[in-house]
């Protein structure tokens, strides 16, 4: 009933962040770095679910769709509740050029879904 996000913070710092509740849990991250030249742009942000909504957007800069690729960097689900696995089914899509669509399984809890889209040369 406990789900975790990683951001990094600086380029030094790794930070994990979880569900406000008192259960254990365990983040893996990674960190890569790509040769110079390689990648044309690289956005991240979140994209806020209330309870009701099954799913909702984020606006972008403008993307090759055939170029770009969608990563999942976590979520935090349920504060102050007792998620279930179908509230912890988040999954990004990439909409359009412009426009990220982050959606669950169950509406249930409040969630923040964290997305990054990397726009390669």
């Amino acid at each position: 009933s406990s789900m975790g996000s990683v951001e990094l913070t600086s380029t030094t710092l790794v930070t994990a962040r979880r569900t406000g509740n008192t259960n254990n849990t365990t983040c893996s991250w990674e960190v890569v770095e790509h040769w110079p030249g390689v990648i044309k742009l690289v956005q991240r942000g979140t994209i806020a679910l209330a309870a009701a909504a099954s799913s909702n957007t984020a606006t972008i800069t403008a993307v090759t769709v055939g170029k770009a690729e969608v990563s999942f960097l976590g979520a935090r689900v349920g504060d102050g509740g007792a998620p279930t696995n179908q509230d912890n089914n988040n999954y990004l899509v990439l909409t359009n050029t412009t426009t990220v669509t982050a959606g669950r399984g169950a509406t249930n809890f409040d969630s923040v879904v964290g997305f990054q889209v990397t726009d390669w040369k």
